[in-house]
């Protein structure tokens, strides 16, 4: 607005000045304009201007009245709702009527938080959408024309947003927790005044991770593990997710209750017939060994279940033995389990051990007399072997090899006597032979080593003649023919004491000959145990030749619930593929010498599935299978016996009992 004061006539040094209401507003000056700008509603009224010359008096005008129309009205702040709570979306409206000269004014529209402008717009409203309680505090806003000419500013209003819910805190329990722990981790908050029946969704974080969301304060991790350590964290919020309040995160840490096992094994790769231990061992425990168990796995099928003992044993490794072998140890309380890497394990064949035999058979001799030693070493000697004999630990033949297979000894003399040995390039050692050069009058002769199923000959030698008498545990036992004893097929009780004499007049000194074991008794071994239904099953017949027999071939045979299910072959495994009800049962095999002549059973072995129970049926079966197998021994004892006894000389043997025995 201008106002304009005009003086007539124009006069030199005129000045000017304004009144409203008979009030000076302006004092008198050379002016006689005055801007008013912009014009506020309140300026309107009577205003006057006065003019005077110099050094006269003023002159003044009528008075005017000057009607100045606001545009708009002073806005007022307005809330939606009222009151408000948290997660609302609060409306804040700045409300303003315009005057008739501002219908189509255009306005802008500024909101205030503080002395913070959070808002200018053409809209009149500004929104909150889900308000916090940091967004309560004082508000205020303003309406001005995009000139900024016309600015008009609204009351304070202080707005005070309850809080619907505290933040959260996560709490664990228990603390500390150690693996194998169920762990609980709880998400608390305070409902306000105004949330006491607010419901809320519960969400827990792993990391970024989002584990649990629910209407569940609480998280449960049932025996928990090393790889659940970690930093936790929750929220609680309102089911639209308006109001979402995230607890500080935590770090849990959770001790490792035993570390990973590791398969150490004895040998590695082994020698075939070695014994083999496997060891499963931990480095590192909160426990006591006590609380673990563990079990041994080959090939992924189970060797030896769940028990105490954190070692398992191969008496005696095949080639088949050969695999990838691993274990695991579990703690049962709490159902914590880890297994090992795995190990491949070798069986490799061992270094071929001679075998040294004499020719005459006698591991005593009269000096003078002559013996030959011949190394033996089958197959594996090679094209040209060289040989090294040893006498007592000591290298013969001035320490030099030779590719004489035989050592001759010719006129012997007290000093040959001792303990011999020979040795290829690529064997062992043989098992040492003794020889005992005598210078008599009369010595009882017998062969070094006797086995199941040989025959066994003594003979009492001396230079001269007369009759003989043999004795075996002090009992007189009549030569056979001549100064020989000859048995057929001894077993273990051809074992004992023996001597003999000459016309009553000279008498030995005592012999005492041992029957070796030609092999084990066998035993059932089957893969995988327990078995399940429909897995593919081997059953094994185990048993270990003598070492210094290791050539000797050897039958088998097996049987189920006392039935024949496999006749005697050179395979010592039986097969079950896809095994079912048919193929559980009391389980035994039988091993025997090509010629019969030595012949042993297991003992009875259940099989059944995993889990499966056993039946009266069963009891039944292991009943019939147990006296089947007593028969079987009786019969086999009586067998043996009666082949002991002293060869008539015809040189007939027994055959009557084989016949019954392969109809086992």
């Amino acid at each position: 607005m201008s106002i304009s004061c005009h003086y007539s006539p124009v006069l030199q040094g005129l000045q000017f000045a304004l009144y409203k209401a008979n009030t000076i507003l302006y004092p008198f000056s050379s002016s006689s304009r005055w801007e008013f700008s912009p014009a506020r509603p309140g300026q309107s009224g009577d205003y006057t201007c006065a003019g005077k010359p110099s050094n006269e008096n003023e002159l003044r005008s009528s008075n005017v009245y000057i009607h100045i129309h606001e545009l708009f009205s002073q806005p007022v702040i307005r809330m939606n709702p009222n009151p408000v709570t948290e997660g609302d979306t609060l409306s804040l409206t700045c409300d303003t009527q315009r005057g008739r000269y501002g219908e189509n004014t255009q306005l802008v529209f500024v909101f205030y938080k503080g002395k913070d402008e959070v808002q200018r717009s053409l809209s009149s409203e500004y929104r909150l959408p889900s308000v916090r309680v940091q967004h309560s505090g004082e508000y205020r806003c303003a309406a001005v024309t995009p000139d900024n000419r016309v600015y008009k500013a609204s009351l304070t209003i202080t707005i005070q947003v309850p809080e619907l819910f505290s933040r959260p805190q996560i709490r664990v329990n228990p603390n500390p927790i150690r693996e194998g722990d169920t762990l609980s981790l709880t998400c608390d908050t305070q409902r306000g005044q105004y949330g006491e029946n607010t419901q809320l969704v519960f969400v827990f974080y792993k990391g970024r991770n989002e584990v649990q969301r629910s209407l569940s304060s609480e998280y449960r991790l049932p025996s928990v593990r090393v790889y659940d350590s970690g930093d936790y964290s929750c929220a609680a919020a309102t089911p639209d997710n308006t109001v979402y309040k995230e607890s500080p995160p935590i770090t849990i840490q959770i001790p490792e209750m035993f570390s990973e096992p590791e398969l150490t094994v004895s040998s590695n790769p082994i020698t075939e017939g070695s014994a083999l231990t496997l060891t499963c061992v931990i480095t590192s425990s909160t426990v006591s060994t006590r609380e673990l168990q563990f079990a041994f796995y080959w090939d992924g099928q189970e060797l030896q279940g769940f028990t105490s003992s954190n070692q398992y044993q191969v008496y005696s490794v095949q080639l088949e033995d050969s695999g990838n072998y691993s274990c695991k140890v579990q703690h049962p309380a709490t159902g914590i389990s880890k297994a090992s890497e795995v190990s491949y394990i070798q069986a490799v064949g061992g270094a071929v051990r001679p075998v040294v035999s004499l020719s005459p058979n006698w591991a005593n001799i009269l000096t003078g007399d002559w013996v030959t030693l011949t190394c033996d070493v089958g197959s594996t000697a090679g094209t040209a072997p060289r040989y090294s004999w040893y006498k007592d630990n000591e290298m013969m033949n001035n320490n030099k090899q030779t590719n004489r297979q035989s050592l001759i000894i010719n006129n012997a003399k007290t000093t040959d006597s001792g303990t011999y040995q020979c040795q290829t390039d690529t064997s062992e050692r043989n098992e040492p032979v003794s020889l005992s050069v005598t210078d008599g009058p009369l010595i009882l002769q017998a062969p070094p080593y006797v086995y199941e199923g040989d025959s066994l000959a003594m003979r009492c030698y001396s230079e001269s003649g007369g009759d003989t008498m043999f004795y075996k545990d002090n009992n007189p036992v009549a030569p056979t023919y001549g100064d020989i004893l000859h048995m057929n097929q001894v077993n273990v009780t051809a074992t004992g004491t023996y001597r003999c004499s000459k016309d009553k007049t000279y008498q030995t000194d005592d012999v005492f000959i041992s029957v070796r074991e030609l092999f084990s008794r066998p035993e059932i071994k089957v893969r995988p145990s327990p078995p399940a239904e429909g897995s593919n099953m081997t059953i094994t017949c185990d048993t270990a030749l003598h070492p210094s027999r290791i050539t000797t071939p050897l039958l088998f045979a097996f049987y189920i619930n006392g039935n024949t299910v496999w006749e005697f072959s050179l395979s010592n495994q039986y097969q079950v593929y896809s095994a079912g009800p048919g193929d559980w049962g009391d389980y035994s095999c039988a091993v025997r010498t090509p010629t019969g002549t030595v012949l042993k059973l297991s003992n009875v072995t259940q099989i059944q599935m995993q889990g499966r129970n056993y039946t009266a049926q069963n009891t039944v079966r292991l009943t019939v299978s147990a006296f089947i197998f007593l028969l079987a021994s009786c019969l086999l004892f009586h067998h043996l016996k009666s082949l002991q006894q002293v060869e008539p000389k015809s040189g007939r043997t027994r055959n009557y009992l084989s016949f019954q025995l392969s109809d086992l």
